[in-house]
């Protein structure tokens, strides 16, 4: 008997690689107290010039259907609450910036962003190893993080990937005398 399944066969490697990142992200993702039968809630936004495959997309979303709830989106924006102090992630999950994925040799680093907010956020390098048809996480480093609280409105002064242009937030002097 023959499978008529595409899931008997090996998942692509991109889908691989992007369903052990969102798997990682959605682990440190914290349980909602007053929803804990809730998945986590993980975006994914392709960091390179193209977006992930829908072959891609699939594989992934049946393989982590019953862990987190992965959501593919085509700009970053489209996950974060852009009016809200500190830009949170929307559904209080994480967005997952994964740049080009190139698998031509193992191992093969692929950089990658985690935001909670526009000031919460870690940048990763994760190394890929691949044994036979699998590819595998086998060393993350991260590059750098922060973790500042969305407390303060958002502003005008932002950078090209919406991040605040300065860490000292902007205060408003008034000239009118005090009563």
């Amino acid at each position: 008997m023959v499978a008529c399944d595409d899931q008997a066969t090996a998942p692509p490697p991109a889908a691989q690689v992007v369903e052990a990142i969102v798997l990682d992200v959605a682990h440190d993702l914290p349980v909602d107290p007053e929803r804990p039968e809730a998945l986590p809630v993980v975006y994914v936004v392709s960091g390179s010039d193209e977006p992930f495959s829908a072959q891609v997309q699939a594989r992934v979303a049946s393989a982590v259907v019953d862990e987190v709830d992965v959501r593919f989106a085509d700009e970053r924006d489209e996950s974060m609450h852009l009016d809200q102090p500190g830009s949170p992630v929307r559904d209080e999950g994480a967005l997952v910036l994964i740049d080009e994925i190139v698998l031509d040799d193992s191992p093969t680093t692929v950089d990658v962003e985690v935001y909670w907010s526009s000031t919460q956020f870690s940048r990763r390098a994760v190394t890929f190893g691949q044994s036979g048809d699998e590819w595998s996480e086998s060393h993350s480093s991260v590059l750098e993080e922060m973790d500042v609280p969305p407390t303060t409105e958002p502003s005008d002064d932002v950078s090209e990937d919406g991040a605040p242009s300065s860490a000292v937030p902007s205060t408003v002097t008034s000239t009118e005398p005090n009563p």
